[in-house]
């Protein structure tokens, strides 16, 4: 095995009920613990919709600035409006060949 990688649940789940501090001494910890055991982690997503508190987003920030190995995500698109999406490839202009080259 040339490395281990370590996925946790959404990084929200993961300091639930913590306070702001606990939540960054818990990540760094958390960060110590990988890098003394020699495994890549990954503390999932902050945010997985519009309706998620963006202070997660700004946690997460925090967060993988204050430690080393720690990765993170915030999920900015999880659909394609497939009608938008279509208008745009078949309008023409900057828009249609952006588009175009999506897909």
């Amino acid at each position: 095995m040339e490395s281990l990688r370590i996925t946790t649940q959404p990084f929200p789940d993961l300091v639930r009920g913590l306070k702001h501090d606990e939540a960054l001494a818990f990540l760094r910890s958390y960060d110590e613990l990988a890098q003394r055991e020699n495994f890549d982690t990954s503390i999932g997503p902050a945010m997985l919709s519009d309706s998620d508190d963006p202070a997660a987003a700004r946690l997460l920030a925090e967060a993988l600035a204050a430690t080393k190995t720690l990765e993170g995500s915030i999920i900015i698109a999880a659909e394609v409006e497939q009608a938008a999406f279509g208008a745009a490839a078949a309008g023409g202009g900057e828009e249609s060949r952006g588009a175009h080259r999506i897909r």
